[in-house]
Parts: structure tokens; sequence; C-alpha cells
């Protein structure tokens, strides 16, 4: 069992000390909480940069796309995709069939 003498300089040490122990205690408290928030942080700038980078990709397929829908809609591309694909031939033309052995 500790002496009077003990308990009165850990008292003593303990009321001198209160306050820097409090500050102490809130410090490493909101250290920790400011670590959580800058953990947070850094993964959303990871997230919004890999967001962006996705986003310039579909605006580029985006754009191919509307590319390739105007070309389908234009009466030349239709002609040449219905000669090459279907054999199509108009009024006048000769067809061929090349077969090869």
């Amino acid at each position: 069992m500790p002496s009077s003498r003990d308990r009165m300089f850990f008292t003593t040490f303990v009321k001198e000390r209160f306050w820097s122990i409090v500050l102490l205690a809130a410090v490493l408290y909101f250290v920790f909480l400011i670590r959580a928030d800058l953990i947070s942080n850094s993964r959303l700038k990871d997230e919004k940069a890999s967001t962006a980078k996705n986003l310039d990709a579909e605006k580029a397929r985006q754009s191919a796309l509307k590319r390739e829908l105007r070309m389908l809609n234009s009466n030349s591309h239709i002609e040449m995709l219905a000669r090459e694909k279907l054999g199509v031939v108009q009024k006048g033309e000769k067809a061929y069939k090349v077969i090869i052995k």
C-alpha cells in the first residue's frame, strides 16, 4: 500500500499537470479526427480524378457515336453499306461475283 507521502506527491503532480494532461488529450483527440478527415479527403480526391478520367473517356465515346450516327443517317453511307453487305445493284449496273477456289 502506498504511503501518504507517495499519495500526496501523486495528487500534487496530478493537480499541477492537470491542464497539461487535458491539453495533451485534446490535441491527441483532434489529431486523430484531422487524420481521419485527411485520409477521407485524399480518397475523395482520388475518386474525383478517376471520375474525371472516366467522364473524359465517355465524352470521347459519345462524340464517336454521334459521328457514327451522322454517317449512318447519310444517304451515301447507307448506299455504300447496302452495296457491301447486301450486294445491292442499281438499275443499269452489272453485278459480278468473284469465286475464290
